[in-house]
């Protein structure tokens, strides 16, 4: 599906790297090997990952619908990843992503399993580098203003704490 995406839609001289080991890895090394704009790297040591997001046009956290019928929401710390890299990322839509990436203006949600809406996303993004970099600063500012990892233990310590009271 990814490749045929890229064929019909992609925009051109655009490169999609995908890293990690997920899941869908067989597909996406079949598709590297279909294409030249898809390079698979493998499963990458953390410490390099924010200077290859730092470097994107996009992030994608995109999930297939079959996801969502075995689970109700989905949150993937990618996305936390390339929001702080000041990176816009395009996502499906899982309640919290949708939420946060809605919310924040800071990149696009597309239906699952639609492959032309995630060519027309990557395209988008393409040709309006200034809009891109609107919603780069503002992925930043959501990351340093509510989902630091300060920000996530104060939200855990308020939900807590009374239970902790009730509990003595």
């Amino acid at each position: 599906m990814l490749v045929a995406t890229m064929s019909d839609y992609w925009p051109d001289g655009v490169k999609c790297l995908l890293a990690g080991a997920g899941s869908e890895r067989t597909h996406v090394i079949e598709a590297a090997l279909q294409t030249d704009r898809i390079r698979y790297l493998g499963t990458v040591p953390y410490k390099d990952v924010p200077g290859l997001l730092a470097h994107s046009l996009v992030a994608l956290s995109v999930q297939g619908g079959a996801l969502a019928e075995v689970r109700r929401d989905f949150s993937a710390i990618k996305v936390y990843e390339a929001l702080a890299c000041g990176v816009p990322v395009i996502v499906t839509p899982f309640p919290s992503q949708k939420r946060l990436i809605e919310e924040g203006k800071c990149g696009a949600v597309i239906p699952f399993d639609d492959s032309d809406a995630l060519a027309q996303a990557i395209a988008f993004f393409h040709d309006n580098p200034r809009i891109r970099e609107e919603m780069g600063k503002r992925a930043r500012q959501v990351i340093e203003t509510e989902h630091t990892w300060n920000c996530r233990a104060q939200a855990t310590a308020s939900v807590l704490e009374p239970l902790i009271k009730v509990a003595r």
